[in-house]
């Protein structure tokens, strides 16, 4: 059984819990319920991709500094920044940041471009800025990781996203039994029926899910055996670091 489902297969299967037939084209019937479950289902997703940074939906931003550019667009799907994962990997060191308003205008107040050694930012009006701004250090590159908006992929193009149902057999990247759970209650709520139960059943399926969602690290309470890409023990030389 696969973890993600088409559209058609998730609408079907909330319409039958619910009480109604399948149908063998969702998006196309006239039975009003498959109406509504698509524009429910458009809102649902957009809860699900604030309430947890789904790996299916994470991708990995990058671009380069000039001099005189102090800001840099997001990318067109950009939802938010996942934390910690902001590089310049040009001096292969951590993006500091993010800064708050009143950190980047106490560093723009105090002058400090000359005392900063490496590069920081700020996200404002769906662009990255970069301190120090004036100038930007020149080609300085910048990645980071970020959650898409899109949350369908195209059936026959596996590099096609969609932030909006465009078509029934659709690929959605929420796990199965998340966006068909989620979806009862959106429809239950609009109706005005008692989603009480349907809430819990959700509730339990997110933190199931949540435990499944790509990989996690072993807790020892005993020691870490983790892998030192950078320990002073273990892989650093005593002379000449960082030549």
């Amino acid at each position: 059984m696969s973890q993600y489902a088409s559209v058609n297969d998730v609408l079907n299967r909330v319409a039958v819990e619910v009480g109604f037939d399948s149908s063998n084209d969702p998006l196309a019937d006239t039975n009003k319920i498959f109406n509504q479950l698509r524009f429910l289902m458009n809102s649902a997703a957009e809860e699900l991709i604030q309430m947890h940074p789904w790996t299916e939906m994470q991708k990995e931003h990058s671009f380069t500094t000039a001099t005189g550019t102090a800001s840099y667009s997001m990318p067109t799907d950009f939802s938010y920044m996942i934390d910690q994962t902001g590089w310049d990997r040009t001096k292969d060191m951590p993006l500091g940041g993010p800064l708050s308003p009143q950190e980047w205008q106490y560093l723009k107040g105090r002058d400090l471009t000359n005392q900063t050694i490496y590069a920081s930012f700020r996200i404002k009006q769906r662009e990255v800025y970069i301190y120090p701004d004036n100038p930007v250090p020149n080609a300085l590159s910048i990645a980071f990781e970020y959650m898409s908006d899109k949350w369908l992929q195209d059936a026959s193009s596996a590099s096609t996203f969609y932030d909006e149902i465009d078509a029934g057999d659709d690929i959605i990247l929420f796990p199965k039994i998340v966006a068909v759970k989620i979806l009862k209650c959106k429809w239950l709520e609009a109706r005005g029926f008692d989603s009480s139960k349907a809430r819990e059943d959700f509730a339990v399926m997110m933190f199931s899910t949540l435990g499944h969602d790509g990989s996690a690290s072993i807790i020892n309470i005993g020691g870490s055996r983790g892998f030192p890409y950078m320990n002073a023990i273990r892989n650093t030389p005593d002379t000449n670091y960082g030549t």
